[in-house]
């Protein structure tokens, strides 16, 4: 603790009777500093952009770790969040009171530990999880937040515009494929498509829209009418157009479905790998028989985030109160400056 280089009010290191300790002083009289150590990854930054938010609103100061700044700078900005953490380089200037922890960076644990710096893990919440605190570990499960990106153009515009005409016909179905997050190896992705492109051309009905980053997979000049491949496009604008979506086991293209209430068929690269026209048929025609369940559950979870979401303001205050305690404690053992 000694060799933290950090600007301290001369007020924070005097040593207060312990009866002083009270929420006035934890959350009022000082900001606290909150990091938020998380994944580079949409659905990791909906489960907190909401806390934050509050916390911000709060008057604490939020910063998260630089791996998620470059894609989500606008939606930090539009919460008032612009500082973002170069992890571990800036722990020389700024000591966080509480660090919010994804599950899936658990290996910064240990630093942590070796920097008392106090975290909690946090990951999804979905029903029947319950918050875990003990001794050995802390887990908070957060709602997801959905968040409607912008974003438009003249091939998105020209894109929609003919899935609304195709969404005329009832006897045809728009299938997305959403499949180049969660599985960077090109090969697996191009047989994949492959696969795709043998059932669109026996099933003339379905009209297949495949978004994916991945540069130069599967440059096939002679795809079908109704197979069609994309770089990643606005999803608020194609997802409730369609009626299924195919997705690698990426989290943030099964939770963008899941707030667009359609249906998802999920294929982890195993699958992939494993899968034949014949199949790939079978479980689409399930699918589309069972649309309206399957919708409904998607809706049952969307209402479940929405229900947790209310709680965030308690959420936020109990964290508030922890990270205070941790500032009042780290204070104490502070030497006096004058």
């Amino acid at each position: 603790i000694r060799n933290w280089n950090m600007k301290v009010p001369i007020s924070m290191n005097i040593i207060c009777p312990k009866s002083s300790l009270n929420k006035s002083i934890l959350t009022q009289q000082y900001m606290l500093n909150f990091l938020l150590d998380i994944a580079p990854d949409k659905s990791q930054l909906l489960l907190t952009i909401k806390l934050a938010g509050i916390l911000r609103e709060k008057k604490q100061e939020v910063y998260y770790t630089y791996t998620s700044n470059p894609a989500f700078t606008p939606v930090l900005y539009d919460k008032g969040i612009s500082n973002c953490v170069l992890y571990p380089d800036d722990f020389r200037w700024l000591k966080p009171d509480l660090t919010l922890l994804d599950c899936r960076h658990a290996a910064h644990a240990s630093l942590y530990r070796q920097l008392a710096i106090d975290y909690i893990f946090i990951a999804m919440q979905l029903p029947d999880q319950k918050n875990i605190q003990d001794k050995d570990i802390s887990i908070l499960y957060l709602p997801s937040t959905p968040y409607l990106s912008s974003g438009s153009g003249p091939r998105l515009e020209t894109l929609t515009k003919r899935l609304q005409d195709i969404k005329k016909d009832k006897e045809r179905n728009i299938i997305v494929g959403l499949l180049g997050k969660g599985n960077k190896n090109s090969k697996i992705l191009e047989d994949f498509y492959r696969v795709i492109k043998r059932s669109s051309i026996r099933n003339p009905r379905y009209q297949f829209i495949l978004l994916t980053d991945i540069p130069n997979v599967y440059q096939s000049s002679e795809l079908p009418d109704n197979m069609e491949l994309f770089r990643t496009l606005n999803l608020n604008t194609i997802l409730p157009l369609c009626d299924l979506a195919l997705t690698d086991s990426h989290s943030d293209a099964w939770l963008d479905c899941t707030f667009a209430q359609i249906p998802v068929l999920k294929y982890s690269p195993k699958d992939m790998i494993n899968i034949t026209p014949m199949k790939l048929e079978q479980q689409i025609e399930y699918a589309l028989q069972n649309k309206t369940t399957l919708t409904q559950k998607a809706k049952e979870l969307c209402d479940f985030f929405e229900r947790k979401n209310r709680e965030i303001n308690k959420i936020a205050d109990m964290l508030i109160e922890r990270a205070g305690r941790n500032r009042y404690n780290s204070c104490r053992l502070r030497p006096h400056t004058y």
